[in-house]
């Protein structure tokens, strides 16, 4: 299987993947958003410390994170990428958990667009023929979702614009994923521990 193949295939189940998480983030409509959130910092942070050791990643690891620190400016972008993916990750967890899905999932048909059109204007990159055609069709598609909702989407609008700028400002960074997680992840652990410690209602 060709590379791209197996990029489309990732991207397949991926979303899949998305569709029955919704589910999941439902069954907790009952706790606090924002403690829900907090707790999935928590357990990733664990969850990727616990991998490095078991896989026997904890040189790689290691290693990545020395040359991230060495290089501010990286340092920087996924500071900012930590606190865009933060804000992807609440708004959709409050909107499935307060009768908002359909918004949450339209901001996920919103957010490719968003990500072209950064990529167009930012990166200079470029589209043939039959992409602009793919572009235009799902342009469509998204416009005449928004026109049905008969108001502005607040809830899409930002999950497509903070998932999009998150990858914009990831553009080059030469981090493995399953380190850049880890980054992302403890650079928020110290916010959610003071809210669960001082500001948590339950």
């Amino acid at each position: 299987m060709t590379r791209k193949n197996q990029g489309l295939l990732f991207g397949l189940a991926s979303y899949i993947q998305w569709g029955f998480l919704s589910l999941f983030w439902k069954l907790l409509a009952g706790v606090s958003a924002y403690n829900t959130f907090s707790w999935r910092i928590v357990f990733t942070v664990v969850t990727m410390l616990v991998y490095a050791l078991v896989a026997k990643q904890n040189t790689r690891f290691k290693e990545e994170l020395v040359e991230l620190w060495q290089d501010k400016k990286v340092l920087l972008r996924m500071l900012l990428a930590s606190f865009l993916i933060a804000a992807n990750w609440l708004i959709y967890i409050y909107a499935v958990g307060h009768g908002q899905a359909t918004q949450a999932s339209l901001g996920y048909y919103i957010m490719p667009i968003v990500s072209i059109l950064f990529a167009l204007v930012f990166l200079r990159e470029s589209l043939n023929r039959s992409m602009w055609l793919a572009v235009a069709l799902a342009f469509i598609g998204v416009l005449f979702l928004v026109v049905n909702t008969g108001k502005l989407p607040i809830v899409s609008l930002g999950l497509a614009l903070s998932f999009g700028f998150y990858g914009l400002i990831k553009k080059g960074v030469k981090l493995s994923s399953d380190v850049a997680m880890l980054v992302e992840s403890g650079f928020l652990l110290p916010f959610v521990a003071i809210y669960l410690i001082f500001f948590s209602p339950e």
